[in-house]
C-alpha cells in the first residue's frame, strides 16, 4: 500500500505495513528532508549534515520558531501534533536512543533484562498506528505537503 493510500485510509494497517518499519521510514524521510532545508537555509554545512542524525528536530525548532514557514502547510497549530512526533522519531535513531535505549532497527534489553524489539515494544512505532491518535496518516501527510512546497518552504 503506498503513502497516498494510507493517508486517504486515514489510519495505518499494521497488517499492511509494520509500525516499525512505517517507524523508521518517517524518520529517514524526516531526516533527509532536514538535511536539504538546512543545507538550504544555511544553518548547516555539508559536514555537519554528514555527521549528524539530529538535522530533524532542528527543522522543527525552527519551523515553531518561525511562524512564517509553515503558513504553506495550513500554519503551526494545524501540525502540533506532528512536530511533536518527528523529534521523538529523530531519538529513536540507533546512534541517538544511546546503549540500551529503545530504537528504530536493533533489539534492546529492557529495565529487567528482557529483550525488546521494535516491532513490539518501541512506543513511536505503536504511536503511528494508532487509530485514535491518527499519527501514521498525519505524519506521511505533512512529509507529503513539506516536500510539495518545500521550494516555497525554503527558497
Amino acid at each position: 500500500m503506498g503513502a497516498r493510500a494510507l493517508v486517504r485510509a486515514g489510519t495505518v494497517d499494521p497488517s499492511l505495513v509494520a509500525p516499525s518499519v512505517l517507524a523508521m521510514l518517517m524518520q529517514m524521510t524526516f531526516e533527509k528532508l532536514a538535511k536539504a532545508a538546512l543545507l538550504r537555509n544555511g544553518s548547516m554545512t555539508v559536514n555537519a549534515a554528514r555527521a549528524t542524525h539530529r538535522a530533524a528536530s532542528a527543522m522543527v525548532s525552527q519551523l515553531r520558531r518561525n511562524r512564517r514557514l509553515l503558513a504553506p502547510l495550513g500554519g503551526d497549530i494545524v501540525w502540533l501534533d506532528v512536530l511533536t512526533i518527528v523529534p521523538e522519531l529523530e531519538r529513536a535513531h540507533p546512534q541517538l536512543a544511546g546503549p540500551g535505549g529503545a530504537q528504530l532497527e536493533y533489539p534492546w534489553e529492557g529495565a529487567n533484562a528482557e529483550i525488546r524489539w521494535p516491532a513490539r515494544d518501541l512506543a513511536i512505532a505503536q504511536r503511528l498506528c494508532d487509530p485514535i491518535s491518527n499519527g501514521g496518516p498525519r505524519v506521511i501527510m505533512f512529509a507529503s505537503k513539506l516536500v510539495e512546497n518545500f521550494d516555497q518552504i525554503y527558497p
